[in-house]
């Protein structure tokens, strides 16, 4: 199984790889019980834990990934670099790039940006399925802030073996939101056993968080991304 290490550091923050079948911070306070980016980056920068993010047990992991997703996930080292980024994820400056592998061959046609409000869904509420207005009476309706989630395609290629691969940007996410959307609109992702694809011991979920861009401390611009060859 593949290991996380530092992909980029500054005394600031560090983008960290994320793999897949990972969690990327602990589910709850007391969970130890679970492998997690945090705990890793701790063992390497024991302060990341004195960051106060938006669970005290979170430390200063910026954002999150979905257990099966792979990828780059931002780490704040100081509380004043992560105060920092917060005030960009709050006015979407803070955007995430995206990789996917998908089923589905037609091209014909589908959305340039995929817009909806979500609600929990499945056993447990496992999953989330988008939801639009009028939204349904009696379900828990989840909004960004009062508006849809969106996921914008930056672009997309048929491989011409059944499958599309799709670039994707997201400025505020939500939970499984690129898997949810991909699936909505008939294109879900490869070993997505959630949403309509094939279960993932067949394989990894062909997802990648492949890049980040946000502002530095002194307002520069920053960008990084991985050299995503092959994600399946």
């Amino acid at each position: 199984m593949a290991s996380p290490y530092i992909f980029a550091e500054t005394p600031s923050y560090a983008a960290l790889y994320k793999p897949p079948r990972f969690h990327s911070v602990p589910l709850k306070r007391d969970d130890a019980s679970a492998r997690t980016l945090l705990d890793w980056y701790a063992n390497i920068f024991p302060p990341i834990l004195e960051v106060q993010g938006r669970n005290p047990w979170e430390g200063g992991i910026v954002h999150r990934l979905d257990y099966e997703t792979k990828g780059l996930v931002l780490a704040a080292k100081t509380q004043a670099f992560f105060d920092h980024i917060l005030v960009q994820q709050e006015k979407g400056l803070f955007i995430k790039e995206y990789r996917s592998i998908t089923k589905g061959a037609s091209m014909d046609r589908f959305p340039a940006v995929i817009e909806s409000a979500f609600r929990p869904f499945g056993p447990g509420g496992r999953m989330v399925k988008p939801v639009l207005t009028p939204f349904p009476k009696n379900k828990d309706v989840c909004l960004d802030r009062g508006r849809y989630y969106c996921t914008e395609i930056i672009e997309s290629t048929d491989r011409g073996d059944g499958t599309v691969c799709f670039r994707l940007r997201v400025k505020r996410g939500f939970r499984h939101q690129i898997r949810c959307h991909l699936a909505w609109i008939g294109f879900p992702i490869v070993h997505d056993s959630l949403y309509g694809a094939s279960p993932y011991q067949q394989g990894d979920l062909a997802l990648v968080a492949e890049a980040l861009s946000f502002f530095d401390a002194d307002g520069a611009p920053i960008h990084y991304s991985m050299s995503v060859s092959c994600i399946i």
